[in-house]
């Protein structure tokens, strides 16, 4: 099934570079399937200033072992970006139908007009529509939409459909959708008429998959109170050089530069890191020639229509080092997640300290064992850390006051001196404001692959630390005491990734990895 972008662009091919660019940029962000996740949502849930949406992430973030999270606002503002450099003045729906220039159309509906006065209004807005074109609503519930038009009577948008992040910080588990993305092409008739629409279009693991049309999006329904239509393409400047390279040299093309190593991992100093570089083909054309670079070195092949190739590479970093190798593909920049160098744990280590501090845990009744067990058995082997949850967490983070509530923001990060793994750490009582420009300073995503043998888990409850629990990560299970009262149990399995999971929307917690104080 050719992808519904193709047909567009051959429409538009004489249209500006600019148009192209932009069209080509949408197409990646879609084919990143269901490595793209929705989330509307900040990650602190108390003052609310901390985005999970990575508005400045280019598409190659997304990964199978990194999701992508945006929204309807962000995913456009992330278009324009990546594709010219260029910022929105606004990234969120209600400030963009006030703010966004230049504005070519702004309508209230009264609810009150004729069939005719509507059939006109709907010929006028379809008449305007070009390609590029940025159309928002807003709701008298207070929520609305943005969207891209991408000509030919298709839209292209982010959405949860019906949730509001891919994860539910209520019940501290992931709410993501299996089997697609979060990115859609839709058919204008469903803004315009909210019926008889083709099908909605997601890109799924097989290729795209056709969905159910979404009416949600009619611009005439009772709820709608305003929309508008907006056009930056207008004002903003040349494309990027990579935004180019996606016109020709690489569209249609999804690439990943990944290491072997499990996001949050560190490797230890000195030794390799592989990479693998993967290259599909989702376009119609075979014979491809693929131009991979990885810092100096680089390999060439070429990809039929419809397949796969990769090339892998190797790495290795000193002691503090974080690796963050240069890959291109047919000049083409591609992000690769970083990798942390530093001391771990031998095999022997992690078995000595693992039966030291399982064996003290499960004696003990107390949350707070892990921690005091953990470091009591790193000292022993020359790590520097000391104290009880409470006093690391604060070690670790600075406390704010705020009328809503306490929050805490990470204070200067040093693996070498604070043992805190890189990145990983979160809860929704911790502000991270530079999360919303930067996307590798915490974990968007915890999982149980993050962890390593000897990790110590600490949480608390509140910013009084009046429930604080640390855990103890032996490579297979987690042991801890998984209440604020109980006994200690040992999980491990599904009922481990579960725990895991459930730390995202915990309110602090942090992972420690001692063995980074060790010489």
């Amino acid at each position: 099934m050719p992808l519904p972008f193709l047909c567009i662009m051959e429409k538009y091919t004489d249209k500006t570079i600019k148009t192209e660019a932009l069209l080509a940029m949408a197409e990646a962000y879609f084919l990143r399937g269901e490595w793209l996740q929705y989330d509307q949502l900040s990650m602190d849930r108390i003052v609310r200033i901390s985005p999970r949406r990575e508005s400045f992430a280019p598409p190659e973030a997304a990964s199978p072992s990194r999701r992508l999270h945006l929204d309807c606002s962000s995913f456009v503002w992330a278009l324009y970006f990546m594709t010219f450099g260029h910022m929105l003045e606004a990234d969120l729906t209600w400030h963009m139908t006030n703010l966004l220039r230049p504005e070519v159309f702004y309508y209230e509906p009264t609810h009150k007009e004729t069939p005719e006065t509507i059939a006109e209004l709907k010929s006028r807005i379809a008449g305007l529509l070009q390609p590029g074109d940025v159309i928002t609503y807003f709701r008298t519930t207070g929520t609305g939409h943005t969207m891209l038009y991408l000509g030919n009577g298709s839209i292209i948008n982010c959405s949860g459909y019906g949730i509001m992040s891919d994860y539910d910080y209520s019940g501290c588990h992931g709410n993501y959708k299996k089997g697609h993305g979060a990115i859609y092409i839709e058919d204008l008739k469903t803004l315009l008429e909210g019926s008889d629409a083709r099908d909605t279009v997601a890109m799924g693991e097989d290729g795209p998959v056709n969905l159910a049309p979404n009416y949600r999006n009619y611009l005439f329904a009772d709820t709608i109170h305003r929309f508008s239509v907006h056009r930056p393409l207008d004002v903003v400047g040349d494309p990027l050089p990579d935004a180019l390279k996606r016109v020709r040299e690489t569209q249609g093309l999804v690439c990943t530069a990944e290491p072997e190593l499990p996001a949050g991992c560190t490797a230890g100093s000195g030794d390799q890191v592989k990479y693998r570089v993967t290259v599909s083909n989702e376009s119609e054309i075979s014979g491809r020639s693929i131009e991979i670079r990885f810092n100096e070195e680089a390999k060439i092949f070429f990809v039929n229509a419809h397949e796969t190739a990769a090339a892998e590479f190797v790495l290795s970093g000193s002691d503090g080092e974080i690796l963050s190798p240069c890959v291109t593909v047919n000049g083409m920049n591609v992000f690769c997640r970083q990798v942390h160098c530093g001391r771990i744990l031998t095999s022997d280590e992690a078995e000595q300290i693992s039966a030291a501090v399982v064996r003290a845990v499960m004696e003990s009744a107390k949350g707070e064992t892990a921690v005091a067990a953990g470091f009591e058995a790193y000292g022993k082997l020359g790590a520097k850390l000391h104290g009880d949850c409470r006093t690391v967490i604060t070690r670790l983070f600075f406390r704010h006051d705020a009328l809503s509530g306490d929050v805490f923001s990470r204070r200067t990060t040093d693996p070498h001196t604070d043992g805190a793994a890189y990145g990983l750490y979160g809860g929704k009582g911790v502000i991270s404001p530079a999360s919303g420009y930067s996307f590798t300073d915490r974990t968007r995503d915890l999982r149980l692959s993050a962890l390593m043998p000897g990790d110590v888990i600490i949480t608390s409850d509140n910013a009084l630390f009046n429930c604080c629990r640390s855990f103890y990560y032996t490579g297979k299970s987690v042991v801890g005491v998984f209440g604020c009262s109980g006994e200690p149990e040992e999980r491990s399995g599904e009922a481990a990734e579960r725990f895991v999971e459930s730390l995202f929307g915990s309110y602090i917690f942090a992972v420690l990895r001692p063995s980074l104080t060790m010489d």
